[in-house]
């Protein structure tokens, strides 16, 4: 790979030409992760020097991101073993599968007669939806309608309570998802037992469905929600890229051409409900289109989003703001409460901030 022949020379060479303050350059170590460097950010960087800086090392084959702590990048190793773990084969176990599947909740199906391939994430969605049927209560039910957020905050243990249809109606959701998102591109490598690289994301990335999939993650309970006016409630002040930048201590760059790259060179997604890499990119394709947005900063749980052309107006940010609540539930369940006030932070702001607890 390109990578494999820059050196810090090189990489030095560029980050002046970009008239960028630095002052501790070195190569950077994540688990399995080669050819990353790492640099203290200089005080004053703005977002203009980010951008010629990017424009300059994609004749490397690198780009660079802001992260606020080094130190939690190695929790990135974690989604590597994700991956190889999701692409190796395991025996499933049947008296599980087939308690699992005669409750109705998957597809009418017989159980099968002999043991049949299963992988980490299926196995561990399996064993919480078992887990979930057992403890299922039916008092003080929801009755409106569920979609994928309630059926994920049910999972997680939040005090939410479906009924039984309304459960089985959301797993069978949660299957659906993981069709939608096993693309012939990752199918084929899955049968083969071979982790995905950069490219192989890149293609699986074109090859998804993203309007199916954010059709299935819909949730009428919470998109329908409505938020009274309240004189009271304290109006929001969005973050802006540029605070977000005066804020973080170092930019790490990345052996990918471009940032919409990043997440497939880390295998991101798979914990916490972060969606996995190829969703991440086809959405980051799908905004660089509609509003110039590239990735500007990363965590092991977290996506700050720098958009060149936000949302202008009230309808186009609502728009926005569903989509990004399906993306990421949490920035509405465990943050800004509705839609309406989600669609507020974005509207006009050209900073996206995404997080999955």
């Amino acid at each position: 790979m390109l990578h494999s022949v820059i050196d810090l020379k090189n990489i030095k060479q560029i980050i002046k030409a970009a008239d960028v303050s630095f002052d501790d350059v070195r190569p950077l170590s994540i688990g399995g992760f080669d050819g990353l460097y790492v640099l203290r950010k200089a005080p004053q960087m703005k977002i203009s020097h980010w951008l010629r800086l990017n424009h300059l090392l994609a004749n490397l084959g690198y780009c660079a991101v802001f992260v606020a702590e080094v130190e939690r990048l190695q929790l990135l190793s974690e989604n590597l073993d994700l991956a190889q773990e999701f692409f190796q084969e395991f025996d499933l176990d049947l008296a599980a599968s087939e308690q699992i599947l005669s409750s109705g909740i998957f597809s009418a199906a017989p159980p099968p007669a002999a043991p049949v391939p299963a992988f980490g994430q299926e196995m561990l969605l399996r064993q919480k939806l078992k887990q979930a049927i057992d403890n299922l209560q039916l008092q003080n039910t929801i009755d409106e309608p569920t979609g994928y957020a309630t059926a994920m905050q049910f999972l997680a243990g939040e005090g939410c309570v479906l009924t039984t249809e309304a459960f089985e109606q959301a797993a069978l959701k949660l299957d659906q998802l993981e069709c939608i998102e096993l693309v012939d591109a990752l199918d084929s490598l899955r049968q083969r037992h071979k982790v995905p690289t950069v490219s192989d994301y890149e293609q699986a990335g074109r090859q998804l469905d993203i309007e199916a999939w954010l059709d299935v993650r819909q949730d009428p309970a919470v998109e329908t929600r409505v938020e009274f006016e309240n004189p009271d409630v304290e109006r929001i002040a969005a973050t802006r890229s540029q605070e977000f930048v005066d804020q973080v201590q170092y930019l790490l760059l990345v052996p990918v051409a471009t940032t919409e790259m990043v997440p497939g060179f880390f295998h991101l997604g798979g914990a916490n409900d972060m969606p996995p890499a190829h969703v991440h990119m086809a959405l980051l394709r799908r905004w660089k289109k509609s509003n110039k947005a590239r990735l500007l900063g990363m965590g092991p749980d977290a996506l700050y989003i720098y958009v060149e052309k936000p949302a202008l107006t009230k309808e186009k940010a609502h728009h926005l703001a569903i989509e990004h609540f399906r993306y990421c539930p949490d920035n509405v369940m465990q943050s800004l409460g509705t839609i309406s006030r989600l669609a507020e932070e974005i509207k006009g702001c050209d900073l996206w901030q995404f997080w999955w607890e």
